[in-house]
């Protein structure tokens, strides 16, 4: 009988000999099936049988990796039948675009690295440029046009990559002036010939002339010098040598009719017909004064779609971990502000996934550090060190608590009356500014005939107007003096106010324009105990 209750204790819940039990064959029930299966991994390590129980508790887990490894598999599959099929579209295009065999398997990876969006841009560029072997340029000057961001350089660099065909990028926003863009180029064309004589491992004069490089500083102004500069380099490079010209809309601050006289330097020159000059900017050349005439054939870069936009930032940063995490971080905080520019997405988000990885992991901190960056390619700077010792505030409100922190009751007065007078109406001022007008219009807003709105332009302002409402807003009798002049002064200096005529005077003329944003003006009328929206606004 004391055996049989013993026996009984012994299965019942909750006894110790239980609890042993379930500790030898699942470990703590409470956790996790991954941790419930460490004694079943143990005990086939080390040779043993497990129990029945423990393969129980096992057989799930199991089951879920199997499932897993399926799932992957497929998943596998799938991205390589849609990769086949992708590849089989390109390969169709191609051929309808007259594209060789020979060179398909140098374009085809260079088309499914860029995608689809930008698939009749690389086959421009092989129709005008040609492949480095048997299709030769079909011009001796292209250009290249569109908004920032949408793939210009890198589509026509990576080109020129996969076909080998000799370039020199030159970026034109770095030069002061023709001659220093002209001995920039016969530089870095010396450098390719040297660097191929090299190669062949040859000697001799060329090589030696070669060798010499232009003095630092020394410019090349004229056509004659420019021609001795280039004969020798071009002499030795039998191919042709495309001349990228990024940031072409510099073009025009080096001098007049500059873009005109690039484009005849292959006529003019003796040995200039081996060069191809490939414009890339964000403007048509027609647009920066050269004739329609004279305009070189052009491949137009469109702005990439939302959608193209994630496909292209999923292939660009697949090698990093957290990869896709990043990918949606940027089309939350970062789209909506530097829009579609691929260039900045793409160095936010390598950024982003190059910082520790254990920040990344924490909550919220991709999506700061995403807008961190974003800010400082905008040119928002860190406001944190002119606020007060303790204040924590971020985004417009950093701005907002900066600008009043150094601002007056008078100022932060100045620039309601300013922002109230631009966005109201005239003939409403008595409804709004006035004690009975405001009671009325507290009761009837049918009383207000022309209904304000935040988002309208502001409107000029006269003098006399804007002081009458500040006086309003004051509640004061004889406001006016010298001093507060020099205050609406101060604001206008700050930038938050302007006059169109020119310098304030004290007259009927003067004009007063606020350009302070309604964040501000919000802060500055509650500091002063304004409602904004007894006026109609903030609402």
């Amino acid at each position: 009988m004391q055996l049989r209750s013993m026996t009984a204790a012994a299965a019942a819940p909750g006894t110790p000999q239980r609890k042993r039990r379930l500790q030898k064959d699942f470990s703590n029930p409470k956790e996790p099936v991954g941790k419930r299966l460490r004694p079943l991994c143990q005990s086939v390590a080390q040779g043993k049988s497990p129990t029945k129980a423990a393969q129980r508790g096992c057989r799930p887990s199991v089951e879920g990796k199997a499932m897993q490894a399926q799932q992957a598999q497929q998943a596998a599959r799938q991205a390589a039948a849609e990769a086949a099929k992708a590849r089989q579209a390109f390969v169709e295009q191609l051929a309808q675009h007259g594209v060789p065999e020979g060179s398909h398997e140098r374009l085809l990876p260079l088309l499914e690295r860029l995608g689809a969006a930008r698939t009749a841009q690389v086959l421009g560029l092989w129709t005008f440029l040609g492949d480095g072997a048997a299709k030769a340029p079909a011009t001796a000057s292209l250009q290249l046009w569109g908004p920032a961001g949408s793939g210009k350089t890198e589509v026509l660099t990576s080109y020129l990559q996969s076909l080998s065909i000799d370039h020199v990028q030159l970026s034109c926003a770095g030069f002061s002036s023709i001659g220093d863009l002209w001995s920039r180029l016969a530089e870095e064309l010396r450098r390719r010939a040297l660097a191929k004589l090299e190669r062949t491992e040859s000697s001799g004069d060329a090589l030696r002339r070669l060798s010499q490089r232009m003095p630092p500083g020394r410019q090349i102004r004229a056509l004659d010098r420019l021609e001795m500069a280039l004969k020798l380099p071009l002499e030795h490079l039998s191919d042709k040598v495309v001349v990228l010209l990024d940031h072409s809309q510099q073009l025009s601050r080096l001098g007049p009719a500059v873009e005109e006289l690039m484009l005849e330097l292959p006529e003019l020159l003796q040995h200039a017909d081996q060069l191809v000059f490939v414009f890339v900017g964000r403007l048509p050349l027609s647009c920066l004064g050269v004739p329609v005439a004279r305009e070189p054939p052009a491949v137009a870069f469109h702005a990439y779609s939302t959608s193209d936009v994630e496909g292209v930032l999923s292939r660009s940063l697949s090698s990093f971990a957290h990869a896709s995490a990043c990918v949606r971080g940027l089309m939350t905080f970062a789209v909506p502000y530097v829009g579609h520019n691929l260039h900045d997405l793409l160095r936010i988000g390598e950024e982003v996934l190059c910082a520790d990885h254990e920040q990344i992991e924490q909550v919220g901190h991709m999506g700061r550090e995403i807008e961190r960056l974003v800010q400082q390619r905008l040119g928002l700077c860190d406001l944190s060190g002119l606020l007060e010792q303790g204040q924590e505030v971020e985004g417009p409100a950093a701005a907002c608590a900066a600008t009043m922190r150094r601002m007056v009751h008078t100022e932060k007065r100045l620039l309601v009356a300013a922002y109230l007078a631009s966005r109201l109406h005239k003939d409403d001022d008595v409804q709004h500014f006035m004690p009975a007008g405001r009671g009325r219009h507290c009761r009837r807003a049918s009383m207000v005939r022309h209904e304000p709105d935040a988002l309208q332009e502001p409107t000029s302002v006269s003098l006399p107007r804007l002081l009458a409402a500040y006086h309003r807003l004051a509640r004061q009798d004889q406001v006016l003096s010298p001093l507060l002049l020099e205050q609406l002064m101060s604001l206008h200096v700050a930038g938050l106010v302007r006059f169109p005529g020119g310098p304030i005077s004290v007259d009927k003329d003067a004009k007063v324009v606020c350009r302070a944003e309604l964040p501000l003006v919000k802060a500055c009328a509650s500091d002063l105990g304004v409602h904004l929206r007894e006026y109609g606004l903030a609402r």
